[in-house]
């Protein structure tokens, strides 16, 4: 394996891509910076073109200064053929994995 180029940028860590059957697409997922966002970018194929991030999901914080990381989803808990899936993430203040269901329209 020999990279060759960048799919995206501004993933602070850990992140997760699968096929998602409801959508038709692959789905990246990943916290987004340091703002506390997770978000969503898709792409026919997953070597990409990804389309730019979408917001599924703002983490509270605690403190001003937390970090939200580690965002990803678990394809493997998605239920009705993907319409609903599940992410993690880690919020440095409490430094434990969340978990939060997403629902496509």
């Amino acid at each position: 394996f020999s990279p060759t180029a960048v799919l995206f940028d501004s993933v602070p860590n850990e992140m997760s891509a699968a096929y998602n059957a409801y959508l038709g697409k692959y789905v990246a997922i990943h916290a987004l910076g340091r703002e506390g966002k997770i978000v969503m970018r898709t792409a026919a194929a997953r070597t990409g073109p990804w389309s730019e991030p979408t917001v599924i999901y703002q983490a509270p914080r605690k403190k001003p200064d937390d970090l939200v990381y580690a965002a990803k989803e678990h394809p493997e808990l998605s239920q009705e053929g993907g319409r609903r899936i599940y992410v993690t993430y880690v919020n440095s203040g409490a430094y434990v994995p969340e978990m939060v269901e997403i629902r496509f329209r």
